[in-house]
């Protein structure tokens, strides 16, 4: 391959690197009055494979899980102001299209918090 031909390829990959955003979801604990919002991102740096995505997951816009995403099913865990934090995800592609949704149950102090899709 031709060093130019090399590097565009190069810049070209660099350039489709994405994030992915999900809309932020309000979850009230039981036996509280504050409500807390919890969002998710997954950052795609590698658009061709599955290895180089990064999954986060803010509760109240700080971040308390930040880990690398495969291609099946995934649980991380954190913690949020002392209280565990788990998100069980999984990713199913569309057969027609090739594209695909990441989506993460987030549980907060064996809670169900919801469901965030990316």
């Amino acid at each position: 391959m031709k060093p130019t031909a090399l590097i565009l390829a190069t810049l070209i990959l660099i350039g489709c690197a994405t994030t992915r955003q999900s809309p932020s979801q309000p979850f009230r604990a039981k036996g509280t009055d504050s409500t807390i919002m919890i969002a998710g991102r997954v950052d795609i740096t590698d658009p061709l494979f599955t290895t180089g995505h990064d999954l986060t997951i803010s509760v109240n816009g700080e971040q308390v899980i930040k880990q690398p995403i495969g291609a099946g099913t995934m649980d991380a865990s954190g913690t949020w102001q002392g209280k565990p934090v788990l998100s069980l995800c999984s990713r199913e592609r569309n057969i027609w299209t090739g594209a695909y949704t990441i989506s993460c149950r987030v549980i907060i102090d064996s809670e169900y918090a919801g469901t965030l899709q990316m």
